[in-house]
């Protein structure tokens, strides 16, 4: 298990970064939310935001976490990209602490958006606020 219910630990969070530091599309292929009654057929797209976590090999730093935010199941997990030539190194998950999955970068992806309930919508969108709010203040203040 990668996660607590309360939010990641220590130890869980290494584990992701590594998985995600690797960007095998088979190992990020079993991050994401994939319940057995319903199988999530996820777009290109959605590999593609979380390949961007993948460290170069021309990278001496690693990917690291800036900081985590945790309501009620999910936490959203601000991660620094010490690779990305852009002023702006940071980039979101979120993360389901139940299943041990990620079910979105800033929203549900769009595949498991009809799986989630309202009140999991709703704690989400909350998060993705944070994400928005952490986004204007580095940007814009």
């Amino acid at each position: 298990m990668l996660f607590w219910n309360k939010g990641p630990g220590d130890t869980q969070l290494q584990v992701l970064i590594e998985l995600l530091e690797k960007g095998n599309k088979y190992e990020i292929d079993r991050l994401l939310l994939q319940p057995t009654t319903t199988p999530v057929d996820y777009l290109p797209v959605t590999y593609d935001m979380l390949l961007k976590f993948k460290r170069p090999a021309t990278s001496p730093e690693k990917l690291s976490i800036y900081k985590t935010h945790t309501k009620k199941n999910f936490t959203l997990i601000i991660f620094n990209l010490p690779w990305v030539n852009e002023a702006f190194q940071f980039s979101p998950l979120i993360i389901n602490n139940k299943t041990n999955k990620v079910v979105g970068i800033m929203l549900p992806f769009n595949e498991i958006r009809p799986l989630l309930s309202n009140q999991e919508v709703k704690v989400i969108s909350a998060l993705g606020m944070l994400w928005t709010k952490f986004v204007i203040e580095r940007r814009f203040v």
